[in-house]
């Protein structure tokens, strides 16, 4: 079992951020104006996580930091309005709240990004030691890389301090650098192809190579691997069971947060003492209902959602016909 679930609460620690998101009207060209549409909304790798949790009702406490701006107030009554505990963060006047602004194609899959997220560096040691008793209430943390190293670290040895499952969301290619010789020390790891690419040190051009990656996470030390494949699925490696999941049939909107949005609903199956099969299932589902959002988090979600999703994955027998 990867949660001793004695505590009912899941803490989780990295970015909020507004997300400004472009879509072409025809083929993106590069190097000139593209007429298309504009959106704003609330984003961040943990803060989605937190909100996809908040709307299962999981009891979420979420440990991230904002400016005392417009984009700050946005963040904070967004994800409380989710039911995510925001008690905790840091809110600071001397900077201003995380931008990631991303261009998307005609299909709405990303095409490249840029985020301004310095105030993040406000999530130092000093400040996750300040809140240990989160830790010791809380049966899993969920990190993701975007805080600093060494805030890494500390979280890592409060987490084996209070036997604390400890999921990591790689969040990019250059940031999984940040956890590649911490692996053994992860429970949890949710890296898309690229990134598990960075942390195995091998090319992965088919399945064959996704299936070798998974081994050498576990051989790492890792307890599940769940490597993201964008629309197509997940392949999970737990020691008893390898597999790949196909996503739900679905026309993607927008893909951004879908990854956010299968974390989530991994933890929550674990949360609710489904086992790892189930749980990925849960997470693959409610990932397919991010990607018919235009949201990072889906306003539609929600546990009867997700278990009307997870029931038509159930019934193609999809996870008992790919994980052996």
């Amino acid at each position: 079992m990867l949660i001793k679930k004695d505590k009912n609460n899941v803490i989780i620690i990295g970015g909020s951020n507004v997300d400004i998101k472009g879509r072409p009207k025809g083929i993106l060209i590069p190097h000139t104006s593209n007429p298309g549409t504009i959106e704003m909304s609330v984003g961040g790798v943990a803060r989605n996580i937190a909100e996809n949790l908040g709307r299962l009702k999981i009891n979420t406490i979420l440990l991230t930091a904002i400016g005392e701006d417009e984009y700050g107030h946005m963040i904070k009554k967004r994800t409380e309005d989710s039911g995510v505990n925001m008690e905790h963060i840091i809110c600071d006047s001397n900077y201003r709240s995380s931008i990631f602004m991303a261009m998307l194609n005609r299909k709405n899959d990303l095409v490249t990004a840029i985020s301004d997220m310095a105030i993040l560096d406000l999530i130092t040691p000093e400040y996750i030691q300040s809140k240990e008793k989160l830790f010791e209430e809380s049966s899993i943390a969920v990190l993701d890389v975007s805080i600093p190293r060494n805030t890494i670290e500390c979280i890592i040895e409060l987490c084996k301090k209070h036997s604390l499952t400890l999921c990591v969301e790689p969040v990019s290619v250059s940031k999984s650098e940040y956890v590649k010789d911490l692996l053994k020390d992860i429970t949890i790891i949710t890296p898309n192809k690229d990134e598990a690419e960075m942390l195995v040190d091998i090319s992965i051009d088919d399945m064959e190579g996704v299936r070798q990656a998974g081994e050498i996470l576990l051989n790492k030390g890792i307890k599940m691997a769940v490597i993201t494949l964008g629309p197509e699925g997940v392949y999970v490696a737990t020691a008893n069971q390898k597999g790949f999941i196909p996503s739900v049939a679905t026309v993607v909107v927008d893909a951004i947060g879908a990854g956010d949005a299968l974390v989530g609903g991994v933890i929550y199956g674990l949360m609710k003492d489904q086992s790892d099969a189930s749980a990925i299932a849960s997470g693959v589902a409610a990932a397919t209902i991010t990607l018919t959002s235009r949201e990072a988090v889906s306003s539609e979600l929600s546990p009867t959602k997700l278990e009307q999703v997870y029931r038509e994955l159930e019934s193609r027998m999809l996870l008992r016909k790919t994980l052996v």
